[in-house]
C-alpha cells in the first residue's frame, strides 16, 4: 500500500467494521493518520447486546465496548464521534460534516452499516421504539411504567360501599400468605407476596405469568 505520514485514512461508521479496521490499518503498517468518524457520541460497542443484556439492566455499554479508548490512543487513531458527514465529493476526496467543517483524504471506508426499517405510522404510536443505538435504550428506560397490585377481591352491594367510612375492614377472598396479582400497564405479569422491607411494605414476585399472545 503506497502511502507516507502524511496519508490520510479515514473511516465513516464506527461500527464493528469500523473499529476493526481502523485497529488492523495500523497493524500492517499504515503510517499516516488514521480518522474515525462516527455519528453517535459512544465508543465503537458491540450492537446486538443492546436488545439483551444492556435492555435487561444486566451490562452497562462500558461493558460491551468493541476496544478500550486507549487502544485508539496508543495507535494515534483519532476519534471524530458525534460527528456525521454530510456529503463526499469524491473528486477532490474530500467530505463535510454537519458541522460545517471539510475533512480531505487519499484513503476512504465505508463502514456506516445498516438501518433499521421504521414502520410509517411509528412515529405517531405512542410507546413504539426503533432499538439500533445506545440512546434509543435511555429512550425506552424512560418510559412510565404503572405497577400495581390486588391484595385480593371483595364483592358487596352498592349501597353497603356507600356506607364504609375511615377505618372500615373490607373481607377480600385471599387469605394470609397466598399469593397476589401483580399488575404492569394492567397487565398481569407475576403473582407474588407481600414483604416488609425497611419498614415499608414491598412486593416480592414468586412466578412469572406467561402471555397467552403470540
Amino acid at each position: 500500500m503506497k502511502q507516507s505520514e502524511q496519508s490520510v485514512c479515514l473511516v465513516i461508521g464506527a461500527s464493528h467494521a469500523g473499529s476493526l479496521l481502523v485497529v488492523q490499518l495500523r497493524k500492517e503498517g499504515w503510517q499516516g493518520r488514521i480518522i474515525l468518524i462516527g455519528a453517535e457520541s459512544h465508543l465503537p460497542y458491540h450492537r446486538p447486546p443492546l436488545s439483551k443484556a444492556v435492555l435487561a439492566g444486566e451490562r452497562s455499554l462500558e461493558n460491551i465496548l468493541l476496544r478500550p479508548e486507549m487502544l485508539y490512543s496508543n495507535n494515534q487513531i483519532e476519534l471524530r464521534l458525534g460527528e456525521r458527514v454530510v456529503s463526499l465529493d469524491r473528486a477532490a476526496k474530500r467530505v463535510q460534516l454537519a458541522s460545517g467543517e471539510a475533512l480531505s483524504y487519499d484513503k476512504l471506508a465505508l463502514c456506516t452499516g445498516a438501518s433499521p426499517r421504521v414502520l410509517p405510522m411509528a412515529n405517531d404510536l405512542p410507546g413504539v421504539f426503533t432499538l439500533r443505538q445506545a440512546d434509543d435504550v435511555t429512550a425506552i428506560y424512560e418510559i412510565p411504567v404503572q405497577i400495581s397490585a390486588v391484595l385480593g377481591r371483595s364483592t358487596m352491594q352498592v349501597s353497603q360501599l356507600l356506607k364504609l367510612g375511615r377505618g372500615a375492614v373490607v373481607e377480600l377472598d385471599r387469605k394470609v400468605g397466598e399469593a397476589i396479582d401483580i399488575y404492569v400497564n394492567n397487565r398481569l405479569v407475576a403473582r407474588g407476596e407481600v414483604v416488609v422491607v425497611e419498614d415499608k411494605l414491598g412486593v416480592t414476585m414468586t412466578e412469572i405469568v406467561k402471555s397467552d399472545r403470540a
